[in-house]
């Protein structure tokens, strides 16, 4: 990607998956009594996440209400054709990842 910089060397390397909703917004889920989630911070989840922590935190130790969530507040929704869709991540991540590695992106 930056020819200028094919001298660099890397301190660190970073791979992994990211977490996407289907309306691309982090969500803080209620999964049942007593049991939350905060999802779907996608690339967003270093300052957001750290942030969003410290919600949940005073939130379970009820200095805070759900009101007072600044993400949208929803139940357990499942994602649509999900079984396709973690089909279809096993067999373009891999392909992706190839073209990567043989620099054909």
């Amino acid at each position: 990607l930056y020819p200028q910089r094919a001298d660099a060397k890397l301190e660190f390397y970073w791979e992994g998956y990211c977490a996407l909703r289907p309306d691309f917004i982090p969500n803080f889920q209620i999964l049942d009594k007593d049991i939350y989630a905060l999802i779907g911070f996608s690339t967003r989840a270093v300052c957001l996440g750290q942030t969003m922590g410290k919600v949940a935190a005073e939130f379970l130790a009820e200095r805070r209400d759900l009101d007072d969530i600044p993400l949208s507040v929803s139940t357990l929704d499942p994602v649509p054709r999900q079984a396709f869709r973690r089909m279809g991540t096993r067999v373009i991540y891999p392909y992706f990842r190839a073209l990567d590695r043989w620099g054909l992106t």
